[in-house]
């Protein structure tokens, strides 16, 4: 491993250390959830920290958004979002 390589896998190296939820990709395929020991030499496959899903709400009268811990106002409609991610 070069040393660019493992400047660019530095963050997820610190998130695999730290026990969160590693992806990979080899060429051609899908994002998948690191099931087993981790092969960082390997070039021709991308790694990634998965992503986390957000939970936010939006005021409907001002459209500005709130996520979870923030005051929300009480007159206007919220809409509750939960983003759905893209496995490309």
């Amino acid at each position: 491993m070069n040393r660019e390589r493992a400047k660019m896998l530095a963050p997820v190296f610190k998130a695999y250390g730290d026990g969160k939820m590693v992806q990979l990709r080899r060429i051609g395929a899908r994002w998948e959830d690191l099931e087993s020991a981790a092969d960082f030499e390997n070039e021709s496959v991308e790694w990634r920290i998965k992503p986390e899903i957000r939970v936010f709400w939006i005021d409907a009268g001002t459209k500005k958004a709130y996520t979870e811990g923030q005051l929300m106002p009480s007159d206007n409609e919220l809409i509750y979002v939960r983003e759905v991610l893209d496995d490309e």
